[in-house]
């Protein structure tokens, strides 16, 4: 089934397996900092909607989820490490919401909550191929220097 497809079907789980998967791989240093943030800023968003705390249909993040969801599957296939810094959105997470856990805590219980309910993931079975561009300058330079 498409990923579209799925969000069509069971908008607000699909979302939440999403989240689950960002918020297991949140602080991992195979992740570069931007996905970090994006990855924050939909843990809280996803959370807050299907929670009822704040209004922001999920039909307006499903875009956000598949991209941060395929660079997250891509970063983990194809490890760099980053030294872990943390943004805004990350530090949104650890603020204090009204049953007095961080917002990253609470949206980690409630998605451990319902987590039995929720539909697997798929990953994409393509294999990317990231072409050195500094070999044939290296080469040419070479050459160069032969001359």
């Amino acid at each position: 089934m498409s990923e579209i497809k799925k969000f069509d079907n069971q908008t607000g789980a699909t979302g939440l397996s999403y989240i689950k998967y960002f918020i297991e791989n949140l602080e991992s240093d195979k992740v570069n900092n931007n996905l970090r943030e994006e990855m924050a800023s939909l843990i809280k968003d996803t959370y807050e909607s299907e929670a009822k705390i704040s209004v922001i249909p999920m039909h307006t993040l499903v875009e956000r989820l598949i991209n941060a969801k395929n660079l997250l599957h891509y970063s983990l296939e194809n490890p760099t490490t980053t030294k872990v810094e943390h943004g805004a959105n990350y530090k949104k997470l650890q603020e204090i919401d009204e049953s007095g856990e961080t917002i990253f805590k609470s949206a980690k219980q409630f998605v451990d909550e319902l987590s039995d309910f929720l539909p697997a993931l798929e990953f994409s079975k393509a294999k990317y191929i990231i072409k050195d561009e500094k070999a044939p300058v290296e080469n040419k330079k070479a050459e160069d220097n032969k001359r």
